[in-house]
């Protein structure tokens, strides 16, 4: 499993590959290709690395609550807590690995939608070839 270092470096580096794509990425059938199969890669990798944060989200979420067990205050009788300070109270312990499982997560969703929009690019420019063609034929 990767740590939390290298799980946010991998994500920033699919994020600045995805900003850096401009228009002129989408002039070159096989531009398109070559960055259409690197996306798909990328979206392999990010489910690995979802899983790798909900992994370290997880664990970082029991020992949160088994520390709060221990602590002297859960151990006092004399003290109340509700559960919904409880969970408040873990949730703020484990604040940096939430956040890195967001940012996994929206990265993944941010992959597919890409690939989508590639997808829709490439089918249009079949759907004018094909058009295109079908006229030359005419004439």
């Amino acid at each position: 499993m990767k740590t939390k270092e290298k799980i946010f470096d991998e994500l920033l580096a699919m994020q600045t590959y995805i900003e850096s794509l401009d228009k002129d990425t989408l002039k070159d059938l096989q531009v398109m290709s070559e960055t259409l199969i690197e996306l798909t890669q990328m979206l392999a990798m990010s489910a690995g690395l979802v899983a790798d944060a909900t992994y370290i989200q997880r664990t970082a979420k029991k020992n949160a609550y088994l520390t709060f067990m221990a602590s002297d205050q859960a151990q006092d009788g004399s003290k109340y807590f509700t559960s919904s300070l409880i969970k408040d109270f873990v949730d703020s312990k484990f604040a940096s690995e939430a956040q890195l499982l967001e940012y996994a997560d929206r990265m993944n969703r941010t992959l597919t939608h890409t690939i989508d929009a590639f997808r829709s690019v490439l089918s249009a420019i079949k759907t004018e070839m094909q058009s295109f063609q079908y006229s030359s034929q005419k004439h």
